[in-house]
Order: C-alpha cells, then structure tokens, then sequence
C-alpha cells in the first residue's frame, strides 16, 4: 500500500511552509512530532496553497488510471500527466531544505520529515491491530500480509482507516501472490 505524494499531501494537509513552522508554541499551534517545532493553522501558507491543486490533480489521474482497462490508450497520458505533477511536488520538498531557496527553510524540511516517519508509523500500527503482517516500510509505503485478503477490496477497509488516522490519500498499489 502506498501513501499517494506523501511528502507534497503532507505540505498541504498539515499546512508546512517556510512562514507557517514556528520555533516557540503558542496557542492554536500544532506540534510537530518528535520535533521542538510548530505549525501554524490560523492561515494557508504559501506552500499548501500552490502545492494544492497540483496534488488534487495527481491524485484524480492516478484513480482514473485503476478505473481504466490497463490497455487503454488513455492511460500513457494519464501516466504522463500524473509523473509530471510529482516531479513538481518532490521538487517543492527538497527546495524546501535549500539554503538558497527563495521561499526555503530548513525547519520546513524537517517538518515533512517528522510528520512522514509519525504518519507511516501509524499505518503500521494500524495494519497490525487489523491483524496484518507488516513486512516491510519504505519511505511512502508498506508491504502488508494477511490470511485470505487477495483482493482490492477486501483491502480497502484498511486503507479507509489508514486514510482518515493520517489525512493523507492511500491507496493499493497491487496484490501479489505469496
């Protein structure tokens, strides 16, 4: 299973931007986890708010790809389209973390980080408590196993939880026989 632009999805949901990280708390201020860092909820910042639509985008072609037969022409666009918008959003993250970035700061960077590493922890416990075998996690995804799960939608209760425990869009990206 696979978080769907997991560091862009968590730039928008969870409102990272150079101007909405703060060092000190206050009130209405969401912690980071495990970081001494906080974000701001009282406005959109700059990031989320550009970052936004190109996700939403990318996240519509990649469901209209499942929903398609795998031949249809269709799909190379879609394909095409999809990779295009994540090259975009993985660019946003890492100039995040550049000393130079006009709209840059490092604390934005480690922000993304911290929420990935909490948010893929969480889906593991979660799967666990379904009575999946996590196999393994990889910076955006999981490896999960369970007895007599073989299809879409038997999986997708899990994904359901997954998806409103984190906000953050997930989805199948197969089945495969053991």
């Amino acid at each position: 299973i696979d978080f769907v632009s997991m560091y862009p999805s968590i730039m928008v949901e969870y409102n990272v931007s150079p101007e909405t990280v703060l060092a000190e708390p206050g009130p209405g201020l969401e912690k980071v986890p495990e970081l001494e860092l906080y974000v701001r909820h009282d406005f959109q910042g700059l990031i989320p708010e550009t970052l936004g639509p190109l996700v939403h985008k990318r996240i519509k072609f990649k469901e209209k790809m499942k929903e398609i037969w795998k031949y249809d022409p269709r799909r190379v666009e879609y394909t095409a389209r999809a990779s295009g918008l994540k090259w975009l959003s993985v660019v946003t993250f890492g100039y995040l973390g550049y000393k130079n970035a006009r709209y840059g700061r490092i604390e934005a960077h480690q922000t993304v980080s911290a929420y990935s590493r909490d948010l893929l922890l969480k889906a593991k416990e979660i799967a666990e408590t379904k009575g999946y075998r996590v196999i393994q996690m990889y910076i955006d995804c999981l490896w999960v196993q369970k007895q007599g799960v073989t299809t879409e939608e038997q999986l997708q209760p899990l994904l359901d939880e997954i998806r409103e425990a984190t906000r953050i869009p997930i989805m199948s990206d197969g089945i495969y026989r053991w």
